[in-house]
C-alpha cells in the first residue's frame, strides 16, 4: 500500500509541477518565430516526459486497492487515505493527465500551424527588402546622374520614378 500511496504522491506532484510549466511557458502562444520555435522545443520536451509517464499511468490505472485492517502498525494504516479517498484521487489524476495530453496534442497542432505562417511572413520579408533595396539602388542613381540641362536625361528619370512608382 506504502509503495501506491508514494507513486499516486509522487504522479500528482509531477502533474502539478506540468500543469505548472504550461501555464507558465506554453499557455499563451508566443509573437514571433523565435518564440514560437522555443514553445516548439518545450512542448516536444514535454512530449518525451509524456511518453516516460505513461508506464506509471498505466500502473496506476490498473492499482487494486487492498485495505488490511490487521496491520495496525503499518504507518498507512492511520487511514491516510481510505478507498474512496484513493479512487477520488486516482480520477481526478486520470482528468489531469487527459487535459495535460490533449493540451500537449491541441498546442502541437497550433504551433505547427503557426510556424508554417511565421515562416511564410519572413520569406515574403525578405522578398520585400530586396526589392526596396533595389529601388533605393535606382532613385540613388537617378539623383546622381540628374541634369537639368538634358530633357532628354530628365524625361528618362521621371520616366524611371514613374516605373518604380507604378511598380510599388
Amino acid at each position: 500500500m506504502k509503495l501506491q500511496i508514494d507513486q499516486i504522491e509522487s504522479f500528482d506532484t509531477w502533474l502539478s509541477q506540468t500543469e505548472q510549466r504550461i501555464s507558465k511557458d506554453l499557455d499563451i502562444l508566443k509573437e514571433n518565430l523565435v518564440g514560437i520555435e522555443q514553445q516548439y522545443q518545450q512542448l516536444a520536451q514535454l512530449q518525451d516526459e509524456l511518453v516516460s509517464q505513461q508506464q506509471i499511468t498505466e500502473s496506476l490505472q490498473n492499482m487494486i486497492i487492498v485495505i488490511d485492517d490487521s496491520s495496525s502498525n503499518d504507518e498507512y494504516s492511520s487511514v491516510k487515505y481510505s478507498s474512496t479517498d484513493i479512487e477520488s484521487k486516482l480520477l481526478n489524476l486520470s482528468e489531469r493527465w487527459a487535459n495535460i495530453c490533449n493540451f500537449v496534442q491541441n498546442r502541437w497542432t497550433q504551433l505547427q500551424e503557426i510556424k508554417i505562417v511565421f515562416e511564410q511572413i519572413e520569406l515574403n520579408q525578405n522578398k520585400v527588402d530586396i526589392w526596396l533595396n533595389s529601388k533605393e539602388k535606382e532613385i540613388i542613381k537617378i539623383k546622381s546622374e540628374t541634369n537639368l540641362n538634358n530633357t532628354d536625361i530628365l524625361m528618362q528619370q521621371v520616366h524611371a520614378i514613374q516605373v518604380i512608382n507604378y511598380k510599388f
